[in-house]
């Protein structure tokens, strides 16, 4: 319907070029790199959920019904899409997104793993979880420290992130927190700044047996300055629940 003009270029040439002029090659990998991470994130959402999320050039997301149907487990392969529900600004450059899932189950986990999370249009990190199982929600900790953890960083409540996983081995504190089997013995937690996010999970599990008799928890926080120590509230409300939290 309309004039249309082609550019054929040569590979093997242009792949020579790149290997002998450093600039070029990546600057080449620069825009290559972007248009691969949008096509796979696409690829992904596409067999993800029963929910189609839709990148325009603009980078604004909208939602449709996929014509594909889910296919059974896919967290560790897939993003799940999840709504921020909540967001929490713990220091000058770490944030924490409470989230919930769109349009699948709550996700099972256990103290100590990661999730792979997702920024629509711009890429993919591992980042701890910072929640406990019991808590229904998840909670992920964020220091922007990049690309996606800053776009992450800038999610508003209602946005959408994506969520792949668990991954990872835990903290073994869930006995803990079984009535039947309390451990007596007290434990002691060290975490430096951002440190704190994976063990939250594991804190807020060791406060829940001490209140039912375990033994007592100890935090040990460290940062370069007050303002950079996280979950301030936490601390405040651990301490005020158990006597014997320190």
């Amino acid at each position: 319907m309309d004039d249309v003009g082609c550019i054929a270029i040569d590979g093997a040439c242009l792949r020579v070029k790149a290997l002998t002029d450093p600039s070029l090659g990546f600057a080449l990998l620069s825009k290559v790199s972007v248009t691969l991470l949008e096509r796979l994130q696409a690829t992904r959402m596409r067999y993800s959920t029963s929910t189609e999320i839709i990148v325009s050039s603009d980078r604004t997301l909208s939602m449709r019904p996929s014509s594909v149907a889910p296919r059974g487990n896919l967290n560790d392969l897939t993003p799940i899409v999840h709504r921020v529900v909540e967001r929490i600004g713990e220091t000058n450059d770490i944030t924490t997104l409470v989230l919930e899932p769109l349009d699948a189950p709550s996700m099972t986990f256990r103290c100590g793993q990661f999730n792979m999370l997702s920024a629509f249009g711009v890429g993919e990190i591992a980042i701890s979880m910072s929640s406990a199982p019991g808590e229904g929600t998840l909670r992920h900790s964020i220091r922007d420290v990049g690309a996606v953890s800053h776009a992450l960083c800038q999610s508003r409540v209602g946005d959408l992130v994506g969520v792949r996983g668990p991954f990872g081995s835990d903290w073994l504190v869930e006995s803990a927190s079984v009535e039947a089997d309390l451990d007596p013995r007290d434990t002691i937690v060290v975490a430096g700044g951002i440190g704190l996010a994976p063990l939250r999970g594991a804190v807020e599990e060791l406060v829940r047996a001490n209140e039912r008799g375990g033994g007592r928890v100890f935090v040990l926080v460290g940062a370069r300055e007050p303002s950079q120590i996280v979950f301030r509230a936490d601390l405040d409300s651990w301490r005020a629940a158990v006597p014997r939290f320190r």
